[in-house]
């Protein structure tokens, strides 16, 4: 699918994990953040969006501790609500590949999240 306004729209979840090209991850609730994808404020306290998701495409389930741990070095710099530590070994989540103005991004919608 192509042309989603936000991140709910693309995944129909509120909250989930963004992975960006060079492995920052923000683990937070995208449903107020705005249009596109989004990112760390300038300030680090929140999280702001802007352009409009290209392409949103399902890449089906993946089990979130071995797909990040898979990942060549990832660093966490937003996390408000501490999530992380409370992901268990089971927990999945739908992996999705999203285009926001021309960077490919990975998002994980966690199954029993918003």
């Amino acid at each position: 699918m192509t042309d989603f306004d936000t991140l709910f729209d693309a995944t129909n979840n509120e909250s989930g994990i963004i992975v960006f090209p060079n492995n920052d991850v923000i683990i937070g609730n995208w449903t107020y953040s705005g249009h596109g994808v989004p990112r760390l404020s300038p300030f680090g306290d929140a999280l702001v969006s802007t352009g409009t998701i290209d392409k949103a495409e399902d890449k089906g389930l993946v089990n979130i501790k071995d797909y990040l741990t898979g990942l060549d070095g990832f660093d966490i710099v937003y996390d408000r609500n501490d999530d992380y530590p409370q992901i268990k070994a089971d927990d999945m989540a739908r992996l999705w590949e999203i285009v926001n103005n021309d960077e490919t991004l990975r998002v994980l919608a966690p199954v029993d999240w918003n």
